[in-house]
C-alpha cells in the first residue's frame, strides 16, 4: 500500500486502487477508464474506441442511455473482455464510492 492512499472512518477504510488506463487495446479497438486523467464522472462507465464511433459502455458492456450503439468489431471485443470490464468497473465504483464519501464530509 502507497503511502499517499486517503484513509477515512479513522482508517478502517483505505482508499481503493484505481484500475489502469488502458483496459483492453485488441485489434484497433481500446477500452479505457478515464477517471483520473479527465476527472470523468458517475455512473460508472469505461469508453470504447476504435472502428467506429467513441461510446461509453456500462457494467453489462453496454452502451449508456443516449449513447451511439457498439459497431460490430467493438461489440465483439467487448463481449470477449467482459471479465476484464467488469472488474475494471467494479473497481472504479469502489473509487468513486469512497472520494464521494470523502467529498461530502469536507
Amino acid at each position: 500500500m502507497s503511502v499517499d492512499k486517503r484513509r477515512k472512518q479513522n482508517g478502517r477504510l483505505t482508499e481503493p486502487d484505481m484500475p489502469p488506463r488502458t483496459i483492453v487495446d485488441d485489434h484497433g479497438v481500446r477500452i479505457e477508464n478515464l477517471y483520473c486523467s479527465q476527472g470523468d464522472h458517475a455512473p460508472p462507465h469505461l469508453h470504447v474506441s476504435g472502428h467506429g464511433d467513441e461510446v461509453r459502455i456500462g457494467q453489462n458492456g453496454k452502451p449508456l442511455e443516449h449513447e451511439p450503439a457498439l459497431s460490430g468489431h467493438q461489440r465483439e471485443i467487448v463481449t470477449r473482455y467482459r471479465n476484464r470490464i467488469r472488474k475494471a468497473l467494479k473497481k472504479i465504483g469502489r473509487w468513486h464510492w469512497f472520494h464521494s464519501l470523502v467529498d461530502r464530509r469536507q
